[in-house]
């Protein structure tokens, strides 16, 4: 047979080639051809080009894990160079082709892990090209896997790479990746931010001397202008958002988490900024955080005009005015109050920055400055130009007026907390204790503003008594060492300038020794001076360029002059202050824990109980007293039969709250926000068409929903200042509430609740005809079931008691009449709340109310605060729907009665509920 040849018959009869491996170099020479044939992309050819562009990553990513040589090989034929040379045509910075380079790019980036092939990657200066080039981002994808790339980037820089990113020919700098990245800090994507925020950080990081320099100085240095800018933007936009939720919109408090997410995740960002260690970058910042965001948006709404018409419309819950422009450093307006307030607390709860978190406690607790000293910045004689002047010239500054415009902050808090509006004191409130609760403020500081936890006092005091004051291990005496201001206690650095001792007094949330507020101040002002951070309060004296108006002064009383000339805080004593805001009924229960907790803190306790002030005694008693007049009446309404269960369930829960508070996260923030708003606009507008049902049952207008909210509230707020009270006086809180049905098994109350179907046993029933469906009477008899025997010593009685008697329909059994006692339970209506009452134009009619049982408000409760105490109010409104019946008796005297039958049953049953709650009502 003829041997077959190798020209075109041999190609075309014999066997087909092998064909090409797929991760092998033959294949990546192949994808090689392809870019090198398709060099212009056009529509014929743009599918093929991206295919190849995707592979090419496949195999780069295969072979820097498996074979060294298609490294060698990209390197080599330049393949980077193609990818640039695509996207320098105008046509493929859009679309596919710009989408697929830049995803190639970040995953060849990301996956590579051989430091040769990062620094080629890096090194011939194709990725800087690309970075610089301006691409559709009107395309959300495009601008997606741009960012991508640059994060990816910046998640591989350290010295050594960041000098292909960064070039300074010594006359002009640039860093495309850095300049690029943060054009997008304001963007409207969520995810575009979040990376922006992950590259800067990643720069920032670094440590490089000369990058340093680039991103403190002009123009790479607005770029903390536009951030504090944009936080200040994002905080109106959450005092909008919080306007909406007063005036009564739904839709408000799903945007106002996220809108508060925001603000928090920017605060958390400023603080990682803060703490990067790089002096420069953290001064710059501090400066444009104080001039922009700061003052305008925490400190000076505090001091905005607020006439008693302005906090009665607030109170009413007006609408909030339209959206105004964003005013410059130190013009006032940016929030309200409120909105400041809340923000501020949620900074405490972020940012962990010494000097930041000193600078607004001295300015809101202490009213005294850290004044201006500031010598020039000490800047590298290399990257000297690279600082700008007006970053680094001093500017000019007035102690005296820095000290006014701080004391009326402090002044303006005071007033907030010991206002009438209760959301604005419950926020104010909630600020105070994130001073206490986060680990940077200084603790001299807070024991110069009287508000240092009686703990940490006492281990100060003893660890000073066993070294002695000049001791070299005493705390002050290190801090003046140091010189240190921001560190923990660390503030007041010089123990020679502290001025007489400040005599502490019981009832007083006193100092330690030595620390009245002149003194205090002096020893700040020396420990500025010495340290050269005087610059920290610039930017808070350009803002007192707008003068705060005057108030009129208070008239002074013997007990703040005594207060005043013993070295006591005068009229701004926060102890007092805070035991006062007990007083106000529309503080919500998330504000009474807070308050609550501070005082613990102060005041400590102890088994002999807290030294309080006659004053503070009297007022914790007024305030418990109410709390206690305002349950008892709830006895006789609706949901009297509901409280045990309540307060048993709420007592575990504010024990743990008031002893141990858990740092507050995003969500619980805003569900304390919207029970505070539910709470204020249920007072405000005496609680609806919820009326209190008499013992007598004879009201009938009546929401179940609305009257449970306050049956709920005002076990939350009994409960709350009982534990305050018994921690206070007591020197600890119960583990439960004093109470015999405390101890009350769920499994006993479903076994004694009253059901549908029951058969029951005999007693007083009252015939009388009822239609559930138009046409369809019914013969059936009114009796009242599930009474408490008279002797609640027995634990049987208790669960009746808990479990709580009902008013029935009852309907005959077969062949055994109703007057005889027989009959099962057709329909079922608790006894209290049922108000029962004859119509007027109908004699003979007699109305029922049918609320839901008494252990399914208590499931609501409980679901519903798990979800967050601003769903409460929704939940119940929701969950617990009103019946209503109306039964037709033979004659007016028969349904008269059958209302004396169900109201004598009702007083008895309250009767006993009160002997049962005597222990804990009588305190």
């Amino acid at each position: 047979m003829a041997k077959r040849g190798h020209g075109f018959w041999g190609a075309l009869l014999g066997p087909p080639p092998p064909p090409v491996e797929r991760f092998s170099l033959e294949s990546l020479r192949g994808l090689h051809d392809v870019l090198q044939r398709n060099a212009n992309v056009t529509d014929a050819n743009r599918e093929t080009v991206v295919e190849a562009l995707r592979s090419i990553a496949e195999l780069m990513i295969w072979g820097d894990q498996h074979d060294a040589r298609f490294f060698d090989y990209f390197a080599e034929n330049n393949l980077l160079a193609h990818f640039t040379a695509f996207l320098v045509q105008r046509s493929n910075r859009q679309g596919d082709v710009a989408k697929q380079v830049l995803q190639t790019l970040s995953i060849l980036i990301q996956n590579i892990r051989s430091t040769t092939a990062i620094f080629y990657l890096f090194s011939n200066n194709h990725v800087n090209e690309i970075i610089a080039l301006r691409f559709d981002f009107e395309d959300d994808e495009v601008l997606g896997y741009y960012i991508n790339l640059l994060k990816t980037v910046s998640l591989k820089l350290n010295s050594s790479t960041v000098q292909f990113f960064y070039q300074d020919n010594g006359e002009h700098a640039a860093f495309p990746l850095y300049t690029e990245a943060v054009k997008f800090i304001n963007h409207r994507d969520g995810m575009v931010r979040a990376a922006v925020r992950t590259l800067t950080l990643n720069v920032y990081q670094i440590g490089d001397p000369a990058v340093q320099a680039f991103v403190v100085s002009q123009p790479a240095s607005n770029y903390f202008t536009e951030l504090a800018i944009f936080i200040a933007e994002q905080c109106q936009a959450l005092d909008r958002q919080l306007s909406s939720l007063e005036a009564g919109t739904s839709a408000a408090a799903f945007s106002l988490e996220s809108l508060l997410a925001e603000v928090e995740d920017l605060l958390s960002y400023c603080n990682d900024i803060l703490g990067t260690g790089e002096p420069h970058l953290a001064e710059l910042l501090l400066q444009r955080l104080l001039d922009l965001f700061a003052g305008p948006v925490l400190l000076w709404p505090l001091v905005a005009p607020w006439p008693a018409e302005a906090a009665d419309a607030a109170a009413r819950l007006s609408a909030d005015p339209p959206p105004v422009r964003l005013p410059g450093a130190g013009e006032r307006g940016h929030v309200r109050p409120l909105c400041a307030l809340y923000v501020l607390e949620r900074l405490l709860h972020v940012v962990t920055h010494p000097r930041l978190v000193s600078f607004l406690a001295a300015a809101m607790l202490l009213g005294a400055p850290l004044p201006e000293r500031r010598a020039a910045t000490q800047v590298p004689a290399a990257n000297r130009g690279r600082i700008d002047a007006a970053e680094s010239a001093p500017r000019p500054s007035s102690a005296l007026e820095t000290a006014a415009g701080l004391g009326r902050f402090r002044q303006a808090f005071m007033r907030h907390i010991g206002g009438r509006h209760a959301s604005l004191a419950a926020a104010a409130a909630r600020v105070l204790a994130g001073f206490l609760l986060n680990r940077a403020a200084d603790a001299d500081l807070l024991d110069a503003a009287g508000l240092l936890p009686h703990r940490r006092k006492k281990n100060r005091e003893l660890m000073e008594a066993l070294t002695g004051p000049g001791s070299p291990r005493s705390p002050r005496a290190h801090h003046a060492a140091t010189g240190s201001l921001g560190s923990r206690d660390s503030l007041f650095a010089d123990e020679g300038l502290l001025g007489l001792p400040a005599q502490p007094r019981p009832g007083r949330c006193t100092r330690s020794a030595g620390t009245s507020p002149h003194a205090s101040l002096e020893r700040v002002r020396t420990t500025e001076g010495a340290s050269g951070n005087g610059r920290l309060l610039a930017s808070l004296e350009r803002c007192e360029l707008h003068p705060i108006p005057d108030s009129p002064p208070s008239p002074p009383d013997s007990s703040s002059a005594a207060r005043a000339s013993d070295g006591g805080s005068g009229d701004a004593d926060w102890a007092d202050a805070l035991c006062m805001l007990l007083l106000l009924q529309a503080l919500p229960s998330t504000a009474l824990w807070g308050v609550g907790w501070i005082l613990l803190q102060l005041f400590g306790g102890g088994k002999a109980g807290a030294e309080l002030s006659a004053l503070q005694r009297e007022v914790l008693g007024a305030a418990a007293g109410r709390s206690r007049a305002e349950l008892a009446a709830e006895l006789g309404g609706a949901w009297g039969d509901a409280l045990p269960l309540l307060a048993a369930g709420e007592w575990r829960a504010g024990r743990a709250a008031l002893l141990t508070p858990a740092p507050q996260s995003t969500a619980t923030a805003v569900q304390a926000w919207m029970q505070a708003v539910q709470l204020q606009k249920a007072v405000a507008g005496g609680w609806g068409a919820a009326a209190r049902a008499d013992a007598a049952g004879t009201q009938t207008d009546q929401s179940s929903s609305a009257a449970a909210l306050r049956a709920h509230y005002a076990v939350q707020r009994f409960v709350a200042l009982t534990q305050l009270r018994q921690g206070l006086v007591g020197g600890d809180v119960a583990d439960a509430p004093p109470t015999p049905l405390a101890g009350v098994s769920e499994a006993a109350l479903r076994a004694r609740e009253l059901r549908e179907g029951a058969e029951l046993d005999p007693g007083p029933r009252l015939p009388c005809t009822v239609s559930f469906s138009r046409g369809q009477e019914r013969s059936v008899a009114l009796s009242v079931a599930g009474m408490p025997p008279s002797d609640l010593g027995s634990d049987a009685a208790l669960d009746a008691l808990a479990a709580a008697p009902a008013v029935v329909l009852v309907e005959a059994a077969e062949g055994i009449g109703i007057d005889l006692g027989g009959g099962s339970a057709l329909s079922v209506a608790p006894l209290l709340g049922a108000a029962a009452a004859v119509d007027a134009a109908h004699p003979r009619w007699l109305h029922v109310h049918v609320r839901p049982p008494a252990r399914g408000l208590v499931k609501t409760v409980r679901a519903a605060s798990a979800a967050g105490a601003g769903m409460v109010a929704a939940q119940l409104q929701r969950q617990l729907v009103d019946g209503h019946w109306v039964l037709s008796f033979p004659d007016a005297a028969a349904a008269q009665a059958a209302a004396v039958l169900v109201q004598d049953h009702a007083a008895r049953f309250q009767r006993q509920l009160a002997a049962a709650l005597a222990p804990l009502l009588q305190g």
